[in-house]
């Protein structure tokens, strides 16, 4: 069961929509700067985000309940675990892993996919998913 909000699915979502075009204009003001501070202030906006998201449902959880481990669960996930490990021999992942971690711009694209993974999970699963 998906869990109550403080807020009112209208504001959810006026909220929603202006930290989404404050974020594409945020990237258009600092198309001329190093990648290095962009994805720093990228970086910060997604945190307020995430710290948004957190006031409107008064927690970081999106449901009341855990999801039990049932026998079927842990088969699919095993399945899914043999397919991506074969995968990633298969197409020399490991090498490619390799190569991130010794570039030299490792922080920059690190911050990059937090910033992403932070903004895109309060956003989109926080205030547009709960407007139930």
């Amino acid at each position: 069961m998906i869990k109550l909000n403080r807020w009112q699915w209208g504001r959810q979502l006026q909220w929603g929509i202006v930290l989404f075009v404050i974020f594409i204009f945020l990237n258009l003001f600092f198309f001329d700067t190093t990648a290095y501070f962009k994805s720093i202030s990228n970086l910060v906006f997604s945190l307020i985000t995430l710290i948004i998201f957190m006031i409107s449902t008064g927690s970081a959880k999106f449901t009341e309940k855990r999801f039990k481990l049932t026998k079927q669960i842990l088969i699919w996930v095993s399945i899914c675990l043999v397919v991506t490990v074969s995968e990633m021999l298969i197409y020399n992942i490991p090498n490619n892993i390799y190569t991130v971690f010794t570039h030299s711009q490792f922080w920059t694209n690190t911050f990059f996919a937090l910033s992403a993974a932070i903004f895109e999970e309060s956003l989109c699963r926080g205030l547009f998913f709960l407007l139930s």
